[in-house]
């Protein structure tokens, strides 16, 4: 269910203490301020006030704009303490098991695009927050832990295969092979060549 509020159709200035409130709810919005997720018992009960609106717009008895005015508040109050509990649950941060499953992702699909903002996507987390959780858990940042997996999996391709230095960095989820050997050489202290050569010896 979706319902939309215009700012007319409550005057906010006649709500007393209130007023702070409603004006927050009624803010406008190019997206959503918030999706709210519904326990059932209250469902039914949003749903029963959106009917209740619907019947005295169509009946427009005497003083129905009073009544609606009511039943809108009485909505828009309802609605504001579910955001408040779904804002508490989702202030509670992921525990380690979230960070294990990011450290597990990484390593199976270290091929294809790692990015903090597409890795955020995926948990359904903030970029930010993951950034900071990710550091506090492994003990170093998601872009470093990245590339290592990618480097470590690039020196098993360069001792057991015969594909090309292009092809390994390809493989590993580098699209710059220049950029491939910078990180190779900063975590291994060699280039891709002379590691493959040294295994070869």
């Amino acid at each position: 269910m979706q319902v939309s509020f215009c700012r007319r159709i409550v005057e906010p200035g006649t709500l007393g203490d209130d007023w702070d409130l409603v004006l927050d709810l009624l803010q406008p919005a190019a997206k959503p301020i918030a999706v709210i997720r519904l326990a059932p018992e209250t469902f039914a009960e949003v749903a029963a006030l959106c009917r209740q609106l619907e019947a005295e717009a169509r009946d427009r008895g005497p003083g129905f704009r009073s009544l609606q005015r009511l039943r809108l508040m009485e909505l828009l109050l309802l609605l504001s303490r579910c955001r408040g509990r779904t804002g508490a649950q989702a202030a509670a941060r992921p525990g380690p098991s979230t960070m294990e499953e990011v450290v597990r992702f990484i390593r199976e699909h270290s091929g294809e695009d790692l990015s903090l903002v597409q890795l955020a996507a995926r948990f359904r987390l903030n970029a930010s927050y993951l950034s900071r959780a990710f550091a506090r858990h492994t003990g170093i940042h998601l872009v470093e832990y990245v590339n290592r997996v990618r480097i470590e999996k690039g020196c098993m391709l360069l001792k057991r295969s015969g594909m090309s230095i292009l092809e390994i960095a390809l493989w590993v989820g580098y699209n710059n092979i220049s950029y491939f050997n910078r990180c190779f050489r900063r975590i291994t202290g060699m280039s891709p060549r002379e590691y493959r050569a040294r295994r070869e010896r």
